[in-house]
């Protein structure tokens, strides 16, 4: 029966139009529920990195005056660890590196900024140095390869996240809205019934 036919009694079409909102409201609330709830791999699927060269030239290796030394990331360089500077790879990015002169080749971390002098696109610790066979040398020309970025899958599974939270707000911030809106007709309807109300009870009482 469509709200229009309903009977004009004070107050009952609004009532009628609250009940039909709360259950569109309770179906938006439940899609959103399902939306925050829902595993991350339904939401969004993280793409894989691929491997990308980030750069080919001559790597050389920390000194035993750095070891201890802080890095740009925060930690403690320590010369027994396999990690690298880089120019501008992120923190963490796990890199390939490859002696070119040799073959050999292992995967170090990024956690400091570097080098600094000559055509040099890398500085790795003295114990990648010994795996990659150049401490002798203590210059060498290597492949560096992006194997992986830390926070990719992290990043996408946070966005999914944080727009099911946006959602969830949407829903209650509208809820909040329409009761408001509601609360608007119903009150004055109220009100227009009581005086009605209060004369019958006075003619009752005469």
């Amino acid at each position: 029966m469509p709200l229009s036919a309903l009977p004009s009694r004070p107050g009952l079409r609004v009532w009628s139009r609250m009940a039909v909102l709360v259950a569109l409201l309770g179906a938006a609330g439940g899609h959103a529920a399902w939306a925050a709830d829902a595993p991350a791999t339904r939401r969004a699927k993280p793409k894989a990195v691929a491997t990308t060269t980030a750069a080919e030239g001559p790597i050389s290796f920390y000194a035993q005056r750095f070891h201890g030394r802080r890095t740009a990331n925060g930690e403690r360089m320590d010369n027994g660890e396999l990690t690298m500077a880089h120019p501008d790879l992120p923190f963490g990015t796990q890199v390939r590196v490859t002696n070119l002169q040799n073959q050999r080749t292992t995967v170090l971390r990024v956690n400091d900024r570097g080098p600094f002098a000559g055509r040099r696109v890398a500085d790795v610790s003295r114990a990648a140095a010994e795996l990659l066979g150049f401490v002798q040398r203590g210059v060498t020309t290597a492949r560096l390869e992006v194997v992986s970025v830390v926070g990719t899958a992290g990043a996408v599974a946070g966005a999914a996240a944080q727009a099911a939270a946006d959602a969830a707000s949407a829903t209650v911030t509208g809820v909040g809205h329409a009761l408001g809106a509601l609360e608007s007709q119903v009150l004055p309807a109220t009100e227009r019934a009581r005086p009605a109300v209060t004369g019958a009870a006075e003619r009752s009482a005469d």
